[in-house]
């Protein structure tokens, strides 16, 4: 659990690993010790999106980022959220991964529509993939691991 904890609270590396990520840098502390606030540039030409967030953790549990100042978004938040895996094996996890936002423009929420699933899994993979680099292979067979995807556009 600390490893993938470690990984989605690096921030700062994620444009090593996470695609469309091409910049993060940790501007300054929050008002917290476990807060920070992080400068992020994604995304693909010609939509691409710089934007600050607040990364909120609590160590091993929580990854929270809350968007600030987007001009892509009305906003944009993720939580990662780590527990205990299979009982009496402590190489295991289990990861939920929750994104809420809402698009300022109508043309990107219907391609976010289309998209979601495919977004997610493919930012969930790039964790994964990252922790094998990291920490070796996956300690649990991929017929075991469940995977699951939901969209639910936002009320707000």
């Amino acid at each position: 659990m600390e490893q993938m904890f470690n990984i989605a609270s690096k921030v700062e590396h994620y444009p090593k690993f996470v695609p469309w990520c091409r910049e993060a840098v940790v501007t300054k502390q929050g008002d917290t010790e476990n807060s920070f606030y992080c400068r992020l540039t994604v995304g693909f030409p010609p939509v691409v999106e710089r934007y600050t967030s607040l990364v909120t953790i609590s160590k091993p549990r929580i990854v929270k980022s809350v968007c600030s100042d987007a001009l892509l978004f009305h906003h944009l938040k993720t939580i990662w959220k780590f527990s205990e895996g299979i009982d009496n094996r402590p190489d295991t996890c289990t990861l939920d991964f929750y994104v809420d936002f809402e698009f300022r423009s109508t043309l990107h929420t219907k391609l976010a529509h289309m998209f979601f699933d495919e977004v997610v899994r493919t930012m969930v993979d790039a964790f994964l993939k990252q922790a094998r680099l990291l920490y070796g292979p996956q300690s649990i067979k991929s017929n075991q691991q469940r995977k699951s995807v939901k969209y639910q556009p936002s009320d707000s």
